[in-house]
């Protein structure tokens, strides 16, 4: 599935945060309550997993409106073998050579893409760590549990929990690997909402926190199957500067190509 590599591409920019974000560590103190993640120095950073989640269901949520695209949603007995226990055993059989067929086919594209159990993903993000020159500044919040029943807070639910305050910025690294025209339409719809500013991350999203903007600075190809581009990369170790805007339009121009060839 992944015996040689084709392209690379490299995405960068920073994260920054329209509300508060509360990323817990699982640790607590007197003072603050639950704390956030924190790095060997004491500084907020974002795991490169989370946010990778965040990308994974903000298109997994968009995909059953494009026509072609599946997605298990890592929903148990879904038409995946990530999720689907007949078609993994059909997946180790074509791996093994016992069945026809490619094994990948077997995967919805959102596990193809990001993903799972069954497959590596293209998609590898890095940690988030806080943007130099940092304040050093966290905030503390109190939150009240909620009866459901009487929609009044809940006795002896109150608690307080650690944020890093608002406007605060982390670095942002993508690398994917190995894309098609359709990966690339999957990632644009993702990076897309961030940019709009419609996702958030961490805990305590009902309550506000989380909402976030992703701004990209630059975006760089490695073309394997083009000799000069990799013979520049080899002797310079740069890869190719292109526009966000052109990756972006290349997926949705494949979306309408596909809606054409389905009408």
């Amino acid at each position: 599935m992944f015996e040689r590599l084709r392209n690379r591409y490299v995405i960068k920019g920073k994260v920054v945060m329209d509300a508060a974000l509360h990323i817990g560590s699982g640790e607590e103190s007197f003072e603050r309550g639950a704390l956030v993640v924190k790095d060997a120095y004491g500084k907020p950073y974002i795991p490169g997993s989370s946010f990778k989640g965040i990308i994974r269901s903000t298109v997994e949520r968009i995909i059953p409106y494009l026509d072609g695209f599946k997605t298990c949603a890592l929903i148990k007995g879904a038409d995946c073998a990530t999720v689907n226990e007949v078609k993994m055993d059909q997946l180790k059989e074509r791996l093994k050579g016992d069945e026809e067929g490619e094994p990948i086919d077997l995967l919805c594209d959102t596990c193809k893409l990001f993903g799972s159990t069954a497959v590596a993903s293209k998609v590898k993000i890095s940690d988030l760590y806080v943007t130099e020159p940092w304040i050093g500044l966290f905030e503390k919040r109190d939150g009240v549990g909620i009866d459901r029943d009487t929609e009044t807070s809940a006795e002896g639910a109150k608690f307080e929990y650690e944020v890093v305050p608002s406007q605060t910025e982390f670095n942002f690294e993508m690398v994917c690997e190995n894309l098609d025209e359709g990966d690339k339409l999957l990632l644009s719809i993702g990076l897309r909402e961030m940019q709009s500013g419609y996702v958030s991350i961490g805990g305590n999203r009902s309550r506000g926190l989380g909402a976030f903007q992703l701004i990209i600075d630059e975006v760089a190809l490695l073309n394997f199957e083009d000799r000069k581009s990799f013979m520049d990369y080899l002797a310079s170790q740069k890869l190719e500067k292109i526009e966000l805007v052109d990756f972006i339009e290349e997926g949705i121009k494949y979306l309408q190509q596909r809606g054409g060839q389905n009408a």
